[in-house]
């Protein structure tokens, strides 16, 4: 397809649609971005029936791995360039973890462009598209998204397709006129247009003709609609995440590479591990928020923390950084839940915790449903009152623990 009118609209909605949930905010998303997830060739892990897959390269990860990458001076700098570049990952691959992600808890995939990128630029990420209408045949085939779609929905999953529609790849080169660098003129935003050499060819060099239509689908932007000069407004660049958090990812480093980093890209190993402590943690969880309305849709507070019992403040930075129980409610049917975290991760910390005055009266109680500590699971806490003007409860959580309390019915 080159332009809109290629689109048979009248056939695309004459057929089934997959039904929207009730409330969006019931859902627990899942965000990849598809290069980054998985590539279809690691052993070792469970399918979507849920039983151990057969074939498949990459083993894995195991603790004595970590590091493995970074061995040397040399190893880490091509890991570290490997890392700018596609990896990968593959709509083939994304669908046969479905049942990794059903099993975790998940009920709607968010996940990154699959439309097709220049084909000379690493956009590995798929938000410099150059083709609309077109997917990018690093990460597959129309046939093979639709297949994600229809086997997520087979698991009760939705799906969400992120689409960029402010704003395209590098599917043109400036002719910069200011800010001069030591490798040219620099055109960085300043809310001026700039000139345009032209658009950018097969090979990325800018050798068509601005706001003329191109015949090569490998050039420019489409479709071809796309193709006036008056669709871009010129203005410069801009100076400016996610997937593999359940498996300890935590994105250290001087660069969003490494928060982009690969869940099947380490030396050979993957990270689609059930029994990471941190995965079963996060489906611990997530089958408590599926139980309980309030914590999906109910109102949600900050709420004020103490020490004493009579001075209450919200949590704020000490020293640059941010070490104490900091605690939310969600209200909803004119009862409320408490949710708290503990952001030290070396030592455990307390506090008194407001509740609201009305809603949670002297006396009351709220019940422990889910805690990293699980000896706190189905333990009550009582309501009191440490000054006139305060409804709170005295909360302690283990370090970078984090618990979730309701009513007592």
């Amino acid at each position: 397809m080159q332009t809109l009118a290629d689109i048979d609209f009248a056939a695309l909605t004459r057929r089934p649609f997959h039904p929207s949930p009730a409330a969006w905010e019931d859902q627990a998303f899942y965000f990849f971005l598809l290069d980054r997830f998985s590539d279809g060739d690691e052993a070792g892990y469970r399918d979507n029936t849920g039983n151990l897959a057969v074939g498949g390269a990459a083993p894995l990860l195991r603790a004595a791995d970590h590091g493995n990458a970074v061995g040397s001076e040399a190893d880490a700098a091509t890991w570290r360039d490997a890392g700018a570049r596609f990896v990968g990952g593959t709509l083939r691959g994304a669908t046969s973890k479905i049942g990794y992600l059903k099993r975790l808890g998940v009920s709607a995939l968010w996940v990154s462009p699959v439309f097709k990128q220049p084909p000379w630029s690493d956009a590995y990420h798929g938000y410099g598209v150059q083709d609309f209408l077109a997917i990018d045949p690093r990460f597959g085939s129309r046939e093979d998204l639709r297949e994600l779609v229809a086997t997520a929905h087979a698991q009760g999953i939705h799906v969400i397709l992120d689409v960029i529609l402010n704003h395209a790849g590098p599917v043109f080169t400036y002719a910069a006129d200011r800010y001069p660098t030591g490798h040219g003129m620099d055109p960085r935003w300043d809310g001026r247009p700039y000139p345009v050499a032209g658009w950018n060819d097969a090979i990325g060099e800018p050798g068509l003709p601005y706001g003329q239509p191109v015949a090569d689908p490998n050039a420019a932007i489409w479709p071809r609609e796309l193709q006036a000069s008056d669709n871009f407004s010129r203005l410069g660049r801009i100076n400016n995440c996610y997937y593999g958090s359940e498996q300890g990812l935590d994105g250290a480093g001087g660069n969003d590479r490494y928060i982009r980093e690969a869940t099947f890209r380490s030396r050979g190993r993957h990270c689609f591990d059930e029994n990471h402590p941190i995965y079963v943690e996060l489906a611990r969880l997530l089958a408590v928020r599926r139980q309980h309305l309030a914590l999906r849709r109910g109102r949600q507070y900050l709420r004020a923390i103490s020490g004493n019992g009579r001075d209450f403040g919200e949590p704020h930075m000490i020293g640059g950084e941010l070490r104490s129980v900091g605690a939310w409610s969600r209200l909803f049917n004119d009862r409320e839940w408490l949710c708290a975290i503990n952001t030290d991760d070396a030592s455990e910390r307390a506090a008194w915790v407001g509740l609201d005055h009305d809603l949670s009266p002297a006396g009351s109680r709220l019940v422990c449903l889910y805690s990293t500590h699980p000896a706190q699971i189905g333990s009550e806490l009582e309501v009191t009152s440490p000054n006139h003007d305060w409804r709170a409860v005295w909360l302690a959580l283990p370090a970078a623990g984090c618990a979730v309390y309701g009513p007592v019915d």
